[in-house]
């Protein structure tokens, strides 16, 4: 057996492991053997020497550096299924157990006030799926609460459903009908208005790339002569991906975000003063070996005296230490040649270095300040409903990334920003307060006269438990 086997405990076996092969002793006679990146037979012979030959957890995953509760499942499947459990094909992601029937399902039980934790365990899917649905607008009262009976603005709900749910019909079909009929007729269709699906069938035939419908304004802008742009809420948007940060708009106005922005930053780069002393990029490089090389060492240790407490040496680990050791005193006296600064002129080409310019870096400071600001401003609402621990910032995260429908009434003159839920039904009702102290604040979307409305399904807390509002097995 070479002396750089580990071995097992106080059995008569042993593991050699290397770069490329796993192979096993007994009574310093080797019997087996499998390659390294063969992670199922490592598992299987782990469960084998666990359950046939009784030996412990814990020198099992010294000898093969797993965690013990690796050994424990290896173990738990050995026992169960013998060595067939470690040969099946790993199983992957199932098809989609969405379906009209269990979306109407689903806002029936909503509707009646159940949470999303109780809709779940009705329908026998996870917490996570119904979330996801109701913040896409699949389930709920967003499904249709928001458009008239007739409106030609978006897709109907089952059309919705269906096209999340995979219909036999595929969603080429869908989509193949409403692009000829905007083709041959030369005017916008029904695709400028409705869900994501919609937008993207809009967006992909545009002649300079995707979404960039306003040709002409784009050469425009690259010549830079465009001239600013009016915002326009010609239809209804459904799903917009991060439509929730349209609620820092009153307290960033509020903190004069307009204001700020009378010059705005242009992408041009001024070229670095080549007397301006910058961080050596050698120093850096150095610095970062470095710090790599100290983790991946003090991580080595760490075994290595595990190892020497249980009088079991690893001559494998004690090799890696010593050679993590001479590498890392080399790079050491190596670094303290290297200045940490230098010349932006004594650069090398490659590392030359450009700056914003001044003006450009004062703006945009600005621009933090005041986003940083309006966040503190908005934060005292929703700490109010936070009880005891209340974490604001990390709410207020989760509200400016959230999906929602924007849904203009020039008639009224209101534009209704439509939240499509967070992570919980709690945290839909501490967002709640915030939204009606937001609508209060009567903000006019800027350039335009249309007054902003949020909105936001909180479902009422409960007065009971959610154990006592359904059985299992209950239907609708």
């Amino acid at each position: 057996m070479p002396p750089e086997a580990v071995p097992i405990g106080n059995s008569c076996f042993a593991v050699l492991i290397s770069d490329d092969t796993f192979t096993y002793f007994s009574n310093l006679v080797p019997f087996a053997s499998h390659p390294a990146d063969d992670r199922a037979a490592m598992l299987m012979r782990i469960g084998r020497l666990a359950v046939i030959s009784a030996l412990s957890p814990q020198d099992l995953a010294d000898a093969f550096c797993v965690s013990r509760s690796t050994v424990q499942r290896a173990r738990r499947r050995y026992l169960a299924e013998g060595e067939a459990a470690f040969l099946k094909p790993r199983r992957g992601r199932g098809p989609s157990v969405f379906t009209p029937a269990l979306a109407k399902r689903a806002t029936a039980l909503l509707e009646a006030g159940l949470s999303g934790a109780a809709v779940a365990r009705v329908l026998g899917v996870s917490k996570a799926s119904v979330h996801k649905w109701r913040r896409r607008g699949l389930i709920g009262k967003a499904v249709c609460a928001q458009e008239p009976a007739g409106s030609a603005v978006g897709a109907p709900c089952e059309a919705r459903v269906a096209e999340e749910a995979g219909g036999a019909a595929g969603p080429e079909a869908g989509e193949a009908q409403p692009l000829a009929d905007t083709a041959q007729s030369g005017e916008p269709g029904p695709l400028d208005a409705g869900t994501q699906t919609d937008r993207s069938a809009r967006d992909r035939p545009a002649p300079m790339g995707r979404a960039t419908c306003d040709v002409s304004g784009r050469v425009l802008a690259s010549s830079g002569q465009a001239g600013p742009v009016e915002p326009q809420f010609a239809s209804a948007a459904r799903g917009v991906r991060s439509g929730g940060v349209l609620t820092a708009l009153p307290a960033l106005l509020k903190e004069g975000l307009l204001a700020a922005s009378d010059a705005l930053p242009t992408h041009e780069l001024e070229p670095l003063d080549p007397d301006t002393m910058v961080v050596n990029p050698l120093r850096r490089a150095y610095d970062k070996a470095i710090r790599s090389a100290e983790c991946r060492l003090a991580s080595l240790r760490n075994r290595s005296a595990g190892a020497a407490r249980k009088k079991r040496p690893k001559a494998q680990l004690r090799r890696e230490v010593s050679d993590l050791e001479g590498a890392l005193e080399i790079a050491r006296a190596s670094r303290r040649n290297v200045p940490k600064h230098c010349r932006a002129g004594d650069l090398d080409e490659d590392q030359q270095l450009d700056a914003l310019p001044s003006r450009d870096r004062i703006l945009l400071d600005i621009i933090r300040m005041i986003a940083y600001r309006a966040e503190t401003r908005m934060m005292l609402p929703v700490m109010q409903g936070q009880g005891k621990k209340p974490h604001p910032r990390k709410l207020l995260q989760a509200l400016m990334t959230a999906d929602a429908d924007i849904l203009p009434d020039p008639a009224n003159g209101v534009l209704r920003v439509h939240i499509l839920g967070l992570a919980n039904d709690a945290c839909d009702r501490q967002i709640d307060a915030l939204l009606n102290e937001l609508n209060a604040t009567e903000t006019l979307f800027p350039g335009t006269d249309l007054r902003m409305v949020y909105e936001i399904d909180a479902a009422p807390e409960p007065t009971q438990p959610v154990s006592h509002q359904i059985t299992r097995g209950q239907e609708v």
